[in-house]
């Protein structure tokens, strides 16, 4: 078209206001249904910081912790399972005690002979290479559970929850193999009467 004087106008949306505004309008719909779709299919109002900063930095934190109390709960649970396996390990180990005693109490008996106790003494041998054994390879993922020659003890941290505090520590004092406490399993001896008696009061004091 001419215009004035012969001079050609053109008219172009970069230069019409109502349709820069209507392309605008149009942008900003289209941000907001996107925003909304996003929210739709995550589930959350927040998705990222433009969305509330505010609201983004406390969503992030406690995500930080829920996670973290997510994994201490899995460290809570492997330390229960140490215990356990200690715990298994001990049973054993006193199952095995009582044994040696319930055969010292029977070499003490005078109604048997010195063959008789030559084969309770060779069970006792066996059960105290068993003690020193279970004491030994009682572990859980590498770990020494009972302080084998280790002085004074092992302390073994669990992480129990989301901040550095929040720890549970298993202590176990020092072993060696063989040791009964107050005796040393390997060096029982059931063989004679008088060493059967004296057996007895080893074990009970371990």
């Amino acid at each position: 078209a001419l215009g004035t004087g012969g001079f050609r106008t053109v008219l172009t949306v970069g230069t019409n206001m109502a349709a820069i505004r209507a392309a605008n309008a149009a942008s900003a719909a289209q941000r907001q249904v996107a925003i909304s779709m996003e929210r739709l299919s995550t589930g959350k109002r927040i998705n990222r910081a433009s969305d509330d900063p505010a609201g983004f930095a406390i969503a992030d934190r406690m995500s930080a912790q829920i996670r973290g109390m997510t994994t201490a709960v899995r460290n809570a649970s492997d330390g229960l399972s140490l215990l356990q396996t200690a715990d298994s390990s001990l049973a054993e180990v006193t199952n095995m005690m009582h044994r040696i005693r319930e055969l010292a109490v029977q070499s003490a008996n005078g109604t048997y002979s010195d063959d008789d106790r030559t084969n309770l003494q060779a069970e006792v041998a066996e059960l105290a290479e068993q003690l020193g054994l279970t004491i030994k390879n009682a572990m859980f993922n590498g770990q020494d559970m009972f302080a084998l020659n280790i002085a004074p003890a092992v302390k073994i941290k669990v992480q129990t929850g989301a901040y550095a505090a929040d720890t549970l520590t298993i202590t176990s004092d020092a072993m060696a193999p063989g040791d009964v406490t107050d005796g040393t399993a390997a060096t029982i001896s059931i063989a004679t009467e008088d060493d059967a008696r004296d057996a007895l009061d080893t074990m009970d004091d371990a």
